[in-house]
């Protein structure tokens, strides 16, 4: 329900303090809410004193002898006098472990956080384009209910590295929106008030291999599906992407990713995407229909096909295959 906020950092307390928030409505009852709790730094220590609220929180963190970050508890405690519905006395006080992983015993490159709670845990995966973070991945299962949350955070720079855009996805029945649709997004704006010489040296990108690209010469949106088949033990799966619609004027591109620590293929340019390995099918099959309506799910029974071919994945090495659809067949 906010548009923006603002954060002063205190440096003789180690304090941060949200200075002020600007409500999209300002006569929201939510606009009048003052009980925004302070940040204070240590160096083993974060302390959240949220002012006005049921509970406190926290932070100790652990750090290996080559001073990076292993652990950290994240401890919650609820005030004695707190009214919070379903809390149980066991409740009033519980520890959130989360533990780091890195790419190998000396760099500092994090590739994996796994975090376990009573209520939930939590799996977030780090990707990167050379030097910088590229995109994180974060996947939730409640305990208790099975209930399985994904998002994904992509992140852009500007020419002298600094971060210049921070934008989330959610895949989530918590998302607002119509039947048949459960993402959301939000974007973070970076700006910043010191101006740092421009450091104009491109930044190197992932080497990929691409292996199909669909480009979409029509005036409406099209659906793509890919379908892989393994022939060994005849079996199909579709290869699912959250985001099969395209575009106007836009182009589809599944490629390989051959570094060493991942070995995928994948949509490119894509945030949620379920990688699978080059082994795992003997081929993929394409198909692209005419887009239904965003308010109805898809169904292939009422989908006109515009395009369908079965090839082979180690053709596609060889040869990606280019399709560009421009007339209904």
């Amino acid at each position: 329900g906010w548009d923006y906020m603002k954060f002063s950092f205190d440096k003789k307390t180690n304090t941060v303090n949200c200075d002020s928030i600007h409500y999209k409505d300002p006569y929201s009852p939510i606009a009048k809410t003052k009980a925004l709790g302070a940040r204070r730094f240590d160096l083993k220590d974060t302390v959240y004193n949220r002012v006005g609220f049921a509970y406190s929180t926290t932070i100790k963190y652990q750090f290996d002898n080559k001073g990076r970050l292993i652990k950290m508890l994240d401890i919650t405690e609820y005030y004695p006098d707190s009214e919070v519905p379903g809390l149980s006395e066991k409740d009033k006080k519980y520890t959130t472990t989360t533990n780091y992983y890195y790419a190998d015993s000396a760099s500092k490159k994090l590739l994996k956080t796994v975090t376990e709670s009573p209520y939930y845990t939590e799996t977030e995966n780090y990707y990167y384009e050379k030097y910088l973070l590229s995109v994180r991945t974060t996947l939730k299962s409640s305990i208790g209910t099975n209930k399985i949350d994904f998002e994904s955070t992509s992140y852009d720079y500007y020419p002298d590295r600094k971060l210049k855009r921070e934008t989330r996805r959610v895949a989530s029945d918590h998302c607002p929106g119509v039947a048949g649709r459960t993402s959301c997004q939000g974007t973070i704006e970076y700006k910043y008030d010191t101006e740092f010489p421009n450091d104009s040296t491109p930044i190197p990108g992932i080497p990929y291999i691409y292996l199909i690209t669909i480009e979409n010469k029509l005036k409406n949106e099209v659906h793509v599906e890919l379908t892989g088949h393994n022939s060994k033990n005849k079996t199909s799966e579709k290869i699912m992407d959250i985001f099969p619609r395209l575009q106007p004027d836009s182009i589809y591109e599944l490629v390989f990713d051959p570094r060493s620590d991942h070995n995928n293929i994948y949509p490119a340019k894509k945030n949620f995407y379920a990688p699978f390995d080059r082994k795992k099918y003997s081929d993929i099959e394409i198909n692209v229909y005419v887009a239904q309506s965003r308010d109805l799910p898809f169904d292939h029974a009422k989908a006109q096909t515009l395009y369908n071919e079965k090839c082979s994945v180690e053709s596609l090495f060889k040869k990606k295959k280019a399709i560009t659809i421009t007339t209904k067949k």
